[in-house]
């Protein structure tokens, strides 16, 4: 670190850089990127002791694109490109003693791949490298389809760079519909730089999300926000009153008289005496229901040719 204060000097001592990407007319935003003796961070990318010392951090600037940046310090400092004919730079606004604050831009005017480096206060802070437009998009994003969202919730999407060089940013279409969080980037597998970028649903409306990288904004997609129809959780029942015992329902006896009618017809009770060799009882039998009696002439003959 002693080293750094060296090549720093005094005057850098409370010196803060803040970047911020072009953007559409109706997206204007400003990126914070905090810079100092103990700590820069460039477009996302926290330098390192060594890289500041050294000025060695490399970022790209898309020819013919600018970014902007915003220095803080405690007295007005000199941000200036190494070489005119690759970057050049200028003052957007002049040092606010209020705010301490600076800003200015870097843009891109030399031929592809060509390198200079950027100064503030003469001490190199880190280097812009030029390159052509991209032709596709510079990143991957795992979030490209529209999404709904209810007021008050929040998405996280994903943005991997296709070049570690590079640095992003960005923005919602319409801040005052969603807020927007932008942790610094991660280094992932193989070198790769992975931003998560966040958003919260504030109010009802639409807009769209876009992220710059060296100095090229993209649109990647669009949010809807609608309201929130969770309804309030129901006040909850009063328990169920124990129920009371029953009263024993009294037995009642009913007396059927059935009434039986039938469709068949009328038999006369009658007896067959033929072969009685006894007394008959004929008031017993008439009591008895009989109401004839039968005496057979014969039992007939039943013949069969031999």
């Amino acid at each position: 670190m002693t080293k750094v204060l060296k090549r720093l000097g005094v005057a850098a001592l409370a010196v803060c850089v803040t970047a911020s990407a072009v953007l559409p007319a109706n997206a204007a935003v400003s990126f914070q990127y905090p810079t100092s003796v103990t700590g820069v961070t460039v477009s996302g990318h926290p330098l390192t002791d060594s890289e500041l010392s050294k000025g060695s951090y490399l970022i790209n600037l898309v020819k013919g694109h600018s970014i902007f940046f915003d220095v803080h310090s405690t007295q007005p400092v000199n941000f200036v490109s190494g070489n005119g004919k690759c970057a050049q730079t200028g003052v957007i606004q002049s040092y606010n003693r209020s705010a301490d604050t600076t800003r200015y831009e870097i843009t891109g005017t030399g031929s592809t791949g060509q390198t200079c480096g950027l100064y503030l206060d003469n001490n190199r802070i880190f280097q812009a490298q030029i390159k052509d437009m991209p032709a596709s998009q510079p990143f991957i994003s795992d979030t490209t389809e529209p999404l709904t969202k209810k007021v008050g919730q929040t998405y996280t999407f994903k943005i991997t760079l296709k070049d570690p060089h590079s640095n992003a940013t960005f923005v919602a279409g319409n801040g005052s519909v969603l807020s927007t969080y932008a942790p610094p980037g991660i280094t992932g597998p193989n070198g790769s730089k992975i931003y998560y970028y966040s958003v919260t649903a504030l109010k009802t409306g639409g807009c769209g999300i876009y992220v710059s990288v060296d100095g090229v904004t993209y649109h990647v997609f669009s949010e809807t926000v609608v309201t929130n129809t969770n309804t309030q959780p129901s006040a909850p029942s009063e328990p169920s009153k124990p129920s009371q015992p029953s009263k024993p329902v009294p037995t009642t006896h009913y007396t059927f008289t059935p009434t039986v009618t039938s469709s068949c017809k009328t038999y006369k009770k009658g007896i067959d005496v033929s072969e009685w060799q006894g007394t008959i009882d004929w008031d017993t039998a008439k009591k008895a229901g009989v109401e004839f009696a039968m005496i057979r002439a014969g039992y007939g003959n039943n013949n069969i040719d031999a």
